[in-house]
């Protein structure tokens, strides 16, 4: 056949034998531009040949010591070249470009391997044992069913078929044949299937009845069994699609690949604070278990200590503590309060008294300025000479009460103090997708 037919026959034979193994050749530019030169390469046994020009010397060599459709036709040819590209692969290129597997070895296998298969379609076969063996292989074995190589006509249905085959191929190309199979049945059981098969997170489409309302939506698989699927959606709920659930209806699940990597977090943890369990599985989907010191509230719901969850997101944990434990610290900083009022309270009249004193002497001062009768004037002086002695001989003696001072201080310190809640906790804790690139509702 014709180098445009080996091309798209390459793609074709290629990417979908590549499908069993989960490798899209359209993902890279890499992948597909070795797919069409694995495709032609058993032609640079042909100096007139694409690839025979590009690799002149090397095609004039084979050419002049074994012909066309000879070595570079057989297995003798494909085996060592694919040991070769699985030693450079694993040696060179994986290492270096930070590949992983075994891609291009296979790409080049399938690629060379479609090369044979087109030319054995062909009138005059390949020697597929050369030099064992120089009987042509040929499919199939009636000549008058053959493709007659350079044949317009024949070479023409042939790349027309081979095109509507990429074409039509191309969601199988991208999902791969296991997804693509349990895309066909779109059960809960075929996406539990594609879920433990897969190493990454499982896209899907799904759709039900729930009490006769039609219901849609995109997500990503977080767990599943036979019986039950589990989905995180693009709306970031929880939804479970099981059939045990008499309100849903008719439910479809249609799985497809992604790129987002599943894994999950074991965590074990003694004696964290809120704070800290908080900001653990903040927007997070959590599997475990949780043990408080005191009891708590899930979501709402108050809890006696201990609690089992599975596949919630972003669950909400608060402490909760019933009555008030510091009553008796508050009842007995009160009395003790009380008896520090009442020592300022003593305190303070002395001052008082001393005030009042000393008011009364400005008073008869303010009088003895203004009077004019010396009976008067004498009697007020000696008044404001008593006052003043009154005033000289008051004492105030102070009581203070370090001790109960104190006292008040540790109490108020403890008040301040909040109750201790502490959580010891067995968690699997799956990292939530991205999600923004999946359809809305």
């Amino acid at each position: 056949m014709t180098a445009p037919n080996h091309i798209i026959g390459g793609i074709a034979i290629t990417g979908i034998s590549l499908s069993f193994w989960n490798v899209n050749i359209f993902s890279s530019p890499y992948y597909l531009g070795v797919c069409v030169f694995a495709s032609l390469l058993p032609d640079i046994d042909h100096t007139k040949s694409l690839v025979g020009k590009l690799f002149w010397p090397i095609s004039k060599a084979i050419d002049k010591n074994y012909g066309h459709r000879t070595i570079t036709h057989s297995l003798s040819f494909l085996v060592p070249l694919v040991l070769l590209c699985l030693f450079l692969e694993l040696n060179l290129i994986n290492p270096y470009f930070t590949f992983e597997g075994t891609p291009f070895s296979f790409i080049v296998f399938f690629g060379v391997f479609s090369h044979f298969i087109l030319d054995m379609l062909t009138i005059q076969g390949i020697p597929l044992f050369y030099p064992f063996s120089r009987a042509p292989c040929v499919v199939p074995a009636n000549p008058a069913y053959r493709v007659r190589s350079g044949n317009v006509k024949s070479e023409t249905i042939a790349f027309m078929f081979f095109s509507v085959v990429v074409l039509s191929s191309y969601d199988l190309f991208i999902n791969g044949f296991w997804t693509s199979y349990n895309r066909s049945f779109g059960t809960i059981a075929h996406v539990e299937r594609e879920f433990k098969n897969s190493p990454n997170f499982v896209t899907v489409d799904f759709s039900y009845l729930f009490n006769g309302v039609f219901v849609s939506g995109t997500g990503v698989v977080v767990d599943a069994s036979p019986f039950e699927s589990i989905v995180f959606t693009n709306q970031n709920e929880i939804l479970r699609l099981t059939a045990e659930d008499n309100r849903m209806r008719d439910i479809e699940i249609l799985p497809s690949k992604n790129d987002m990597i599943y894994k999950i977090n074991e965590v074990d943890f003694y004696s964290i604070s809120i704070e800290q369990l908080t900001k653990l599985i903040s927007n997070k989907i959590v599997s475990g278990s949780v043990l408080s010191s005191h009891d708590f509230y899930f979501n709402d719901k108050l809890i006696n200590k201990k609690i089992e969850i599975n596949n919630y997101f972003n669950p909400k944990f608060t402490p909760h503590v019933v009555g008030d434990n510091n009553l008796a610290i508050r009842e007995l900083l009160s009395l003790k309060k009380i008896e520090s009022y009442n020592l300022w309270k003593a305190n303070n009249n002395q001052f008082l008294q001393l005030d009042n004193l000393k008011k009364a002497l400005i008073k008869l001062n303010k009088k003895l300025v203004i009077e004019e009768n010396l009976y008067t004037i004498n009697k007020l002086e000696k008044a404001i000479i008593n006052q003043k002695s009154i005033i000289d001989k008051f004492e105030i003696n102070q009581v203070f009460n370090p001790v109960l001072e104190e006292e008040i201080r540790q109490l108020e310190q403890q008040l301040k103090i909040k109750e201790s809640v502490k959580f010891t906790v067995n968690l699997k804790i799956l990292e939530v997708p991205s999600l923004t690139a999946l359809a809305s509702y």
